[in-house]
């Protein structure tokens, strides 16, 4: 494989990961707590951690839209090196 290829490949990963992350984020911002407690299993710090946004609804929903945002400028990152 090239290294050309390597970076789109790469790029094309990223992106996806970026994806996710917003669609995560939009989520979240929609269902705020709802969508926390789907999280809400495991080792008790992580129980913690998740069930803290859960009960907060506006931090998860803040947080949420920061994701997204986030998520939005990683993905103008990486499309703007792509060939047209």
């Amino acid at each position: 494989m090239g290294e050309r290829t390597r970076e789109r490949v790469l790029d094309a990963a990223k992106e996806s990961v970026a994806i996710a992350v917003v669609g995560d984020g939009i989520v979240a911002a929609a269902f705020g707590g709802r969508h926390a407690m789907l999280w809400t299993f495991g080792p008790g710090p992580w129980r913690r951690f998740t069930r803290f946004f859960a009960e907060r609804d506006w931090t998860i929903r803040s947080v949420a839209i920061a994701q997204t945002v986030l998520g939005m400028w990683w993905i103008w990152r990486i499309t703007r090196r792509a060939p047209r």
